[in-house]
């Protein structure tokens, strides 16, 4: 009886073990995937806040001659090939040029311009640039933006342009 209740013993321990052990992988495998989508969150998170996101001009210009001639500013667009949102803001801006008087629409794959790729460190398309007629960048927008976040941009160009002619009057 003795040698029955050893045995006995031996396989509740085991048991005991066992399920601890399920118990635990199962609270891992619970814990890695938890961490897996905080992590996928935080980058999907990070990825859409540089959408769209906006920065002033500096001291770099892109080339009149890569701007429509004859408008105060260009909406310069930076399109790729399998660029999914491209053709959405490809629309937006066509519409933004033909609403605003002297604002013209040009599109580049990034392959015929890597000199603006370069200067401007371009990382993702579409990338947008607001240009003046004598190249000077005004913004540079990462990603799709909304039409009425582009008219107010537009709007506050001209603004600044017309401070600016109106510093020059005698």
């Amino acid at each position: 009886m003795l040698g029955r209740r050893h045995i006995t013993s031996h396989t509740e321990g085991l048991e005991t073990f066992l399920l601890t052990l399920v118990a635990t992988m199962d609270f891992l495998a619970l814990s890695i995937l938890a961490g897996l989508v905080v992590v996928s969150t935080v980058a999907g998170l990070l990825w859409r806040s540089r959408q769209g996101a906006i920065t002033g001009g500096g001291e770099a210009d892109i080339s009149p001659t890569l701007l429509a001639p004859g408008h105060w500013l260009t909406l310069f667009q930076v399109s790729a090939p399998l660029c999914s949102y491209c053709s959405a803001m490809r629309g937006i801006l066509q519409r933004a040029s033909t609403a605003h008087e002297g604002v013209a629409h040009v599109e580049y794959d990034v392959s015929e311009i890597p000199e603006v790729i370069d200067k401007f460190a371009v990382r993702q398309a579409p990338t947008t640039f607001l240009v003046e007629a004598d190249g000077r960048v005004v913004h540079q927008i990462g990603g799709p933006i909304a039409p009425t976040a582009l008219d107010q941009l537009i709007t506050q160009a001209r603004e600044d342009v017309r401070k600016r002619s109106d510093e020059y009057e005698i």
